[in-house]
């Protein structure tokens, strides 16, 4: 009933919108960090390997820090993807996985850098 509805929408939606910050505005979030240089370009012959992904995030202007918190990837093995530290990755299996998410977070399709990705990891290793 109308009647009712005016006491009822201040307690959802107070008029003063610092009220539950003790009349203190919220702390503004950390501005996002600028692009650093042009992207590198991406063809269909792109080989995305740890140095390319790396180049990108950061061109994008994404840090690190962030893509862990996004994927719940540890910061370690985001930064053993980037530089190709294979030793520190995990069973290939879970390093997909990984090199999928971060393929998520910057918007390139997971397929093809998962498949380049590992394809580098083989040849490392068999090496």
């Amino acid at each position: 009933a109308p009647s009712r509805r005016p006491p009822y929408d201040p307690s959802i939606a107070p008029s003063d919108p610092f009220a539950g910050h003790g009349g203190v505005a919220p702390e503004e979030p950390e501005a996002a960090p600028a692009p650093k240089g042009p992207e590198p370009e991406i063809t269909t012959d792109t080989e995305y390997s740890g140095e390319f992904l790396r180049s990108l995030r950061e061109a994008r202007g994404i840090e690190l820090r962030d893509v862990a918190t996004r994927t719940r990837i540890p910061m370690h093995h985001l930064r053993a993807l980037e530089e190709e530290d294979y030793k520190v990755l995990p069973p290939a299996v879970y390093t997909r996985g990984f090199v999928i998410e971060l393929a998520k977070t910057l918007r390139l399709d997971p397929e093809s850098v998962a498949r380049s990705y590992l394809r580098r990891l083989r040849k490392a290793v068999a090496a």
